[in-house]
């Protein structure tokens, strides 16, 4: 099962296109595809926030990631981002308890998923992180079972 914290990754994007790569765009049915590495994923889950009121380019996002099999879970944001990170844990470990996944990729490089991913592993899971090596935490990198630095893969995950 892969959980994307969108907002950390939208910014992870945004710093790679900026000092990388000028024209990269993320596909995020690649994304599904690298990071999953062949195994078959239950479920896509996004979360992620949106300026109040919402935007027309928010919704057709959303509905593009809909329409690829994403679960999408957005909240909006006024002032600070807060409920994100604490829904995408909180369905981490409900779900892991549940026992609706054998393993789950954390699509997030943030320290603050450290505890939802050891509770998640005590639970007999695998859990794996990808993002971006401007946003991982080397705290996050050693709790999890295996990391990808996607980095590393401009090419599998650029739009066509």
């Amino acid at each position: 099962m892969l959980f994307i914290d969108g907002s950390n990754l939208r910014r992870s994007v945004q710093r790679f296109k900026d000092s990388v790569d000028g024209s990269f765009e993320l596909d995020y049915v690649r994304l599904v595809e690298m990071v999953s590495r062949g195994r078959p994923v239950t479920r896509a889950h996004y979360f992620g926030s949106y300026r109040a009121p919402l935007r027309p380019s928010d919704t057709a996002f959303h509905a593009q990631l809909g329409a690829h099999g994403y679960e999408v879970h957005t909240f909006p944001r006024y002032a600070a981002e807060k409920q994100v990170d604490v829904a995408l844990a909180v369905e981490m470990v409900d779900q892991a308890w549940q026992d609706t996944f054998d393993y789950a990729i954390l699509v997030s490089g943030d320290q603050d998923f450290v505890p939802a991913v050891d509770k998640v592993r005590s639970s007999g899971k695998s859990v794996e992180v990808a993002a971006f090596a401007s946003s991982l935490s080397s705290v996050l990198r050693d709790v999890c079972d295996d990391c990808v630095v996607l980095d590393l893969f401009p090419d599998q995950l650029r739009k066509p």
